[in-house]
């Protein structure tokens, strides 16, 4: 029964990703700074985290420990947001969905180095296949354009895809850590995450205008699925490793963000670049083999 209720957790996970992911997308489209946009999120995910945490008092707990987990997490959760968010200001949504979630690779081979878990040769196959990915997406969107008829700024694109690709996986290793020490009293640890992520965002980008009132219901829509995705993921890492949940949980997300590259954004995408997809794919394929 438990199992079962992992697996719809999970599937649950994927369909919020794909969700916020996509509206994400739209609203870049409109022209938004990314910075207005971390920062009005983030403000709004704290709202909902703090209100969520005055109805269920007893999965509340804070602890030095878990502020300064809920700190760091919070300060790679920002630096990753924003960095996801110029991305798709400045390169094609196929391939940033791709290369970005393949930052799972982080606390995979965090599990396996700290926590001695074990890898098979099916995991050092995906390994391999999925850092094959991000240089075959790497090399198709350098020779891409964008929509319209400008060039891509690959410099500041591979920029915030690499920012946010690391720091997204270290958000990750952070919340494996939390989940194991804290288990299900984890809105400390959310609601601290969300406001340092607002301190963090006001104090890297000081002086810029962060709020506007266009982007609120994009916003809203974001943090009330961010929350909902963030105390699934707190759940299922309770009960299964990360080598299991991060594999599934950005694999499918991948697959959904091709098909909506192609057919609702029409965006063209090269040979290296279904290379590269392929290759990425296949990659997450072996690695979740290689947990089971």
């Amino acid at each position: 029964m438990e199992e079962s209720v992992m697996s719809i957790f999970l599937l649950l996970i994927v369909c919020c990703i794909c969700i916020n992911n996509l509206v994400m997308k739209l609203m870049m489209d409109k022209g938004y700074a990314p910075e207005t946009l971390t920062f009005t999120f983030f403000c709004f995910a704290g709202i909902f985290a703090a209100a969520v945490s005055c109805f269920w008092a007893d999965r509340f707990v804070l602890s030095p420990k878990i502020v300064m987990l809920g700190i760091l997490a919070g300060v790679a959760g920002a630096v990753a947001t924003q960095n996801f968010m110029r991305a798709l200001a400045t390169g094609l949504y196929s391939y940033i969905n791709v290369i970005i979630p393949g930052s799972f690779i982080i606390p995979v081979i965090y599990s396996i180095v700290v926590w001695n878990e074990t890898i098979k040769i099916e995991g050092w196959v995906g390994i391999g296949l999925v850092l094959l990915s991000l240089l075959l997406l790497a090399l198709a969107n350098n020779g891409s354009k964008h929509q319209g008829k400008d060039k891509v700024r690959f410099g500041i694109w591979l920029m915030a895809v690499g920012l946010c690709f690391i720091f997204n996986g270290l958000a990750q290793v952070v919340h494996s850590e939390a989940a194991k020490y804290i288990q299900r009293q984890f809105l400390g640890f959310i609601t601290t995450f969300y406001l340092t992520g607002i301190i963090g965002t006001v104090v890297t980008n000081y002086g810029k205008k962060l709020f506007i009132r266009e982007v609120i219901p994009g916003s809203v829509i974001m943090a009330m699925i961010s929350v909902t995705s963030f105390m699934l993921t707190m759940t299922v890492l309770t009960k299964l490793s990360p080598a299991v949940v991060f594999p599934f949980t950005v694999g499918a997300p991948v697959i959904v963000g091709l098909v909506l590259s192609k057919y609702l954004f029409h965006e063209k995408v090269n040979t290296i670049g279904y290379a590269g997809i392929v290759a990425g794919i296949a990659g997450i394929v072996f690695l979740y083999f290689a947990t089971i």
